[in-house]
C-alpha cells in the first residue's frame, strides 16, 4: 500500500504518456558527411501535431529485442503530406547512429511526441543561437520561426567544413558562423564556448538559445548569467548529450 502524506492526501499524478505513432521510412538523404536526413511517413502521422521550433520527439530502436528510446528534434513536419523529417548526426557507435547508418525506405519505427517547443519571442530585439551539430535542427527551426526583420546570430560547431549547410534562406540580419572543431569528441564545445565569450551582444532586449554537450553547456550558461549578467529568463540552455555517456537525460536544462 502506498504511503500518503496526510497534509497532501492526493498521490502524485503520473505524467501523461506522449502519443505514439508507427512511421515508415520514405526517403533517406545524406546532407553532409556527418548529417543524415530520414523522412518518415505513414497514416498514423495524421495525428501528429507540430508543437513549434526546437520541439522534441522520441524514436524507439530495437536493440536485442528491446525498445531503446532516443530524443531528437524534428527538422520539418508537413501535415498535408504526412511527412516528418528527422536529422541524425552520424557520430559513431550507438543505437540511433547505427540505425541511421543503415536506414532504407520501407523500414519502420515507433515515434512518440512531440514535446513542448520553444516559444520564440517575436518582440525581442535580437537572438543568439549557439550549438553543436546535434542542435542544427533546433537552430534551423528557430531561425525559420523568427521575424525576418530580427537580427539573428547563429554559432554552430561542426566536425569539418563540409558539414556546413544552409540553415534557412539567406536574409538581412542573419549571421551564421561555422566553427570547425575536428573529429576528436573530447574537444566538443570548446570552440563554441570561446565564440560565445567573444560574441558582442547588440543593444536592446535579446534572447539566447544554446544546445550542445552538457559540460560545455554549463560553462556557457555560467558565462552568460554570471559574467555577462543576463537575466535567466532570457537564456534557454539544453544539454543534448554528454561526453562519455550513452543515454544522457533529455531534460538537461543546465540549471
Amino acid at each position: 500500500m502506498p504511503i500518503v502524506n496526510v497534509e497532501n492526501p492526493s498521490p502524485p499524478t503520473a505524467k501523461p504518456r506522449k502519443p505514439r505513432f508507427a512511421a515508415t521510412v520514405r526517403l533517406v538523404q545524406r546532407l553532409t558527411p556527418h548529417l543524415l536526413r530520414v523522412t518518415f511517413a505513414g497514416p498514423e502521422l495524421a495525428g501528429f501535431v507540430w508543437s513549434g521550433p526546437a520541439a522534441h520527439i522520441k524514436l524507439f530502436f530495437d536493440v536485442n529485442g528491446a525498445p531503446v528510446a532516443r530524443t531528437y528534434t524534428p527538422r520539418r513536419f508537413d501535415a498535408a503530406r504526412g511527412e516528418l523529417d528527422v536529422d541524425f548526426v552520424l557520430h559513431g557507435v550507438g543505437p540511433a547512429s547505427d540505425w541511421a547508418g543503415q536506414a532504407a525506405p520501407g523500414q519502420s519505427l515507433q515515434i512518440a511526441g512531440p514535446g513542448k517547443g520553444y516559444a520564440a519571442d517575436a518582440g525581442a530585439d535580437w537572438m543568439l543561437l549557439a550549438g553543436d551539430d546535434t542542435a542544427i535542427p533546433a537552430i534551423a527551426t528557430l531561425i525559420e520561426a523568427l521575424p525576418t526583420t530580427m537580427p539573428v546570430t547563429a554559432l554552430v560547431e561542426i566536425v569539418e567544413t563540409a558539414d556546413a549547410l544552409p540553415l534557412a534562406p539567406a536574409r538581412p540580419g542573419l549571421d551564421v558562423r561555422w566553427l570547425v572543431r575536428g573529429s576528436d569528441p573530447a574537444t566538443a564545445g570548446r570552440l563554441l564556448e570561446a565564440a560565445v565569450q567573444e560574441w558582442v551582444a547588440p543593444a536592446g532586449n535579446g534572447r539566447i538559445y544554446v544546445g550542445c554537450e552538457a559540460d560545455a553547456l554549463r560553462r556557457i550558461r555560467r558565462h552568460l548569467l554570471q559574467q555577462r549578467g543576463l537575466p535567466a529568463e532570457r537564456v534557454v540552455t539544453r544539454g543534448y548529450w554528454k561526453l562519455g555517456a550513452t543515454d544522457h537525460p533529455d531534460r538537461d536544462f543546465g540549471e
